[in-house]
C-alpha cells in the first residue's frame, strides 16, 4: 500500500506529464453571451445578484419603474436565465399619485428566517423611504412586502445596510435631516416570530456606544459606506465618507463600533479631484491586509479632464501567525500609488442621471493571479467613445510610461487599462461589474448599457481562460439552520470576512483575504459570494478563516478549517453563531482548465504506451516464430 503525502500529490502527478501540456498559460478571451442567458429582450437596470429561490445559482434582479423583476438562474446549467412573471417586489409606495422611483436594491436576509429579501431605497414626492419584500418560505418568491417602519424618522440619500450593533440582524446606517446621522437598528415587532415585519428605531450614530456626544458631519451624497475589515481582527468595520474625508470606525469585540475609535483620513497632496468615485475595497498587493481604491477626476465643462486613481495601501502587518488579531500598526496613507491615466477619462457622476452613475472602479481576480483587477466606464481617448475598459492589476514597473508623468506615485501596484475586444464593443455602457456567470469561478461580466431607442438593457459578457493557476470560491452565509428545507444557500452574510494561507511554488507563504459585500449603495452590485485567485501552487490551502460581525457573546466568532482543496466552492455555514466549532463547511469541486489537459494528456500518453506496448509485443512474437522456424528448418536438415 503506497500511502502519498496530500500536500503534495500534485507535484507528483505533473512530474511526467509537464512535456505534454499544450497549455497557453493566461490566456483569455470574451464573447458576448446575452442571446445565450435569454436576456435578449429583457430592459430595465441590473441592480442586485442574488440566490432566490436557494438553488446556489447566482440570479439577477432588474428593476423597471417601480417594479423589481428577478431573472433565476438555470438550476441545471446556469447559463440561462429566465424572468419571472409572477415573482417581483412592487414598490406601491404610499398610494398616492406620485410614482415611487426606485434609486437601490439590496438582496439579503433581513429577519434572519433563511430566505432572501429584498431591500428597496425609492423616493416618492421627494420624500426617502425603504421598502421591504419578505422571502416566502418556500424560497419561491415573496411572501409579504411594506413599506419599512422608521418609528417617524425620515431619512435622505441612501441606507447602507449593516449589522451595526453585532446582534446578527441587519440594520441602516442613514442620514436623518431632522436627527442628523444615525442608524436605524432593528427590533422585531414580534420578538416570538422571525418571519414577522421587522420595525426600526432610530440612534444618533455618535450615542451609540458612545464616549462622545459631538455632532458628526453629514454623510456625503453620493457616499462609499462600507462594513469592512480594516485591522485585520476579522470582525467588520465601519466606514463612512463625509466632505471632511474617510472616517474609520473600529468594531471592538465586547463594545461595537464605539465614537472612541474614530480616525479621519483626508486624501493625500496631489490628489486632483471636483468628483471623488466609489471606494472599493480589496487586498490590491497581496499583503493580507486590505486596502482602498478611490478613482477620481477633475470635472470641467461636465466631462472628466484629468482623471487618476488612488491607491491607498493598509499598513498593517498580517501573517500566518496573527490572522484574527487586531494589529496596532493598521492605517492608510503612509503608502500609496497616484497614477494619472493617459489613455482614458472616467465618467463624471451627475445627481439624478441614471446614465452617469458615481465613477466606479469595481474590483475581482480575473487571472487568478492573486492580484485583484478592475473594470470601469471611461472615456477611451483615442476613440473619444464611452467604453468598457478592463484595469489589469501589474506591478509598477510593467506599467508602460508609469515614471513619465511626475504627478505619479507608483508604489507597488498600479493598473494598466485594457481595451479588450467584445468588452470595449459594448455600445454606451453605464456599469459593469464581475459575477460568474457559468458557475465555473472564472469571472465574467454584466453590463449594464444603454440601447439605440433610449432604453436599459443588460449585456452578458462570458470570459473563456485558460490558465495553470487556482482558485477558491467562498460563500458564507447568516447562521440560520442548515437543516431548513430548503436549504439556506442564499442568504449571505453582509461584512462576513474571509482569508486563507498557504504556501506557492517558490515555497513562500502566501496570505489572502476578501470581504463580502462589503457596500450596498449606490448599484454596488456586489456578489454574495468572494472568489479569490491563489495564482500558481501545488499545494493544498492550509488554512481558511471566515468570520462573522456578530457579537453577541462578547467575542470575534471565526473559524478555521485546513487542508482545503484549491479550485473548489466552499459554502460555509456558521449555525449557532456564537459557537464557532459547530459551523459547518460544504466543498464542491470545480474542475480547472488544465485538469482537462492533464487528461487528456494522460490518455495520450497511456495510448502511446499501449501501441508502444503492442508494437513490441508483436516485433518479439514474430522473432520468436522466425526463431523457431529456423531451428526446425535446421532440425529437418540434419536428419537427411
Amino acid at each position: 500500500m503506497f500511502v502519498f503525502n496530500k500536500m503534495r500529490v500534485g507535484t507528483l502527478l505533473c512530474i511526467p506529464l509537464c512535456g505534454l501540456l499544450p497549455i497557453a498559460l493566461g490566456s483569455s478571451s470574451w464573447e458576448d453571451s446575452t442571446a445565450t442567458a435569454g436576456l435578449s429582450d429583457v430592459e430595465g437596470i441590473t441592480v442586485a445578484f442574488g440566490d432566490l429561490n436557494a438553488d446556489r445559482h447566482t440570479d439577477l434582479f432588474f428593476v423597471n419603474g417601480n417594479v423589481v423583476s428577478v431573472a433565476f438562474s438555470d438550476g441545471d446549467s446556469g447559463e440561462t436565465f429566465e424572468v419571472s412573471e409572477t415573482i417581483n417586489c412592487t414598490v406601491a409606495g404610499s398610494g398616492g399619485s406620485a410614482t415611487p422611483i426606485i434609486h437601490n436594491v439590496v438582496a439579503t436576509d433581513m429577519n434572519n428566517d433563511g430566505r432572501l429579501d429584498v431591500v428597496v431605497t425609492y423616493t416618492e414626492a421627494d420624500t426617502t423611504a425603504i421598502w421591504l419584500c419578505l422571502g416566502s418560505a418556500d424560497a419561491n418568491g415573496f411572501s409579504n412586502s411594506s413599506v419599512v417602519d422608521t418609528n417617524g424618522t425620515d431619512i435622505s440619500g441612501q441606507p447602507a445596510v449593516l449589522d451595526y450593533n453585532g446582534d446578527g440582524f441587519n440594520d441602516f446606517l442613514v442620514q436623518s435631516p431632522t436627527n442628523g446621522r444615525g442608524v436605524l437598528l432593528y427590533k422585531s415587532s414580534d420578538p416570538d416570530s422571525l418571519v414577522s415585519e421587522p420595525t426600526y428605531v432610530f440612534s444618533s450614530q455618535s450615542e451609540v456606544n458612545a464616549t462622545t456626544t459631538e455632532a458628526l458631519p453629514a454623510i456625503s451624497v453620493p457616499h462609499s459606506n462600507a462594513f469592512v475589515d480594516l485591522n485585520g481582527d476579522c470582525l467588520a468595520d465601519l466606514v463612512v465618507t463625509t466632505k471632511e474625508g474617510i472616517e474609520f470606525w473600529l468594531n471592538i469585540p465586547g463594545e461595537g463600533i464605539s465614537s472612541a475609535t474614530r480616525t479621519l483620513l483626508k486624501l493625500p497632496v496631489g490628489v486632483l479631484y471636483t468628483n471623488l468615485g466609489q471606494l472599493s475595497f480589496d487586498d490590491i498587493d497581496s499583503d493580507g491586509a486590505m486596502d482602498i481604491v478611490v478613482p477620481v477626476c477633475t470635472v470641467s465643462d461636465s466631462v472628466c479632464t484629468t482623471s487618476q486613481v488612488l491607491i491607498l495601501y493598509n499598513s498593517a502587518t498580517i501573517d500566518r501567525d496573527s490572522r484574527c488579531q487586531a494589529a496596532s500598526n493598521w492605517g492608510f496613507g503612509k503608502r500609496y500609488t497616484l497614477q494619472v491615466l493617459a489613455d482614458v477619462n472616467f465618467v463624471p457622476y451627475k445627481p439624478g442621471d441614471t446614465n452617469s452613475p458615481p465613477i466606479a472602479l469595481r474590483t475581482g481576480c480575473l487571472d487568478f493571479d492573486g492580484f485583484p483587477d478592475a473594470v470601469g466606464v471611461a472615456i477611451v481617448s483615442a476613440s473619444g467613445k464611452k467604453s468598457l475598459v478592463l484595469f489589469m492589476n501589474q506591478d509598477c514597473e510593467d506599467i508602460p510610461g508609469i515614471n513619465q508623468n511626475t504627478m505619479n506615485v507608483c508604489d507597488r501596484r498600479g493598473f494598466l487599462p485594457v481595451i479588450e475586444p467584445v468588452v470595449s464593443d459594448v455600445t454606451d455602457p453605464i456599469v459593469g461589474a464581475f459575477f460568474d456567470y457559468e458557475e465555473n469561478i472564472i469571472l465574467d461580466l454584466v453590463v449594464i448599457a444603454q440601447s439605440t431607442t433610449g432604453t436599459v438593457i443588460p449585456r452578458i459578457l462570458k470570459q473563456s481562460l485558460v490558465n495553470d493557476a487556482f482558485f477558491v470560491k467562498v460563500t458564507v452565509l447568516n447562521g440560520v439552520d442548515m437543516n431548513a428545507d430548503p436549504l439556506p444557500y442564499g442568504v449571505n452574510t453582509i461584512g462576513a470576512a474571509v482569508g486563507l494561507q498557504f504556501v506557492d511554488i517558490y515555497g513562500q507563504d502566501q496570505t489572502r483575504i476578501a470581504a463580502q459585500q462589503s457596500l450596498t449603495c449606490y448599484q454596488s452590485l456586489q456578489t454574495g459570494y468572494s472568489v479569490i485567485g491563489l495564482g500558481r501552487t501545488t499545494n493544498y490551502i492550509d488554512d481558511l478563516t471566515t468570520a462573522i460581525a456578530y457579537t453577541g457573546n462578547g467575542v470575534i466568532n471565526s473559524q478555521t478549517w485546513n487542508a482545503v482543496l484549491p479550485n473548489s466552492q466552499l459554502v460555509i455555514a456558521p449555525y449557532q453563531p456564537d459557537q464557532p466549532v459547530d459551523w459547518t463547511m460544504k466543498l464542491f469541486l470545480v474542475p480547472n482548465n488544465v485538469v482537462l489537459w492533464v487528461s487528456l494528456s494522460l490518455v495520450v500518453g497511456c495510448c502511446v504506451l499501449t501501441i508502444l506496448y503492442l508494437l513490441l509485443h508483436f516485433r518479439e512474437k514474430w522473432e520468436d516464430e522466425q526463431e523457431k522456424r529456423r531451428t526446425d528448418h535446421l532440425f529437418n536438415f540434419n536428419a537427411m
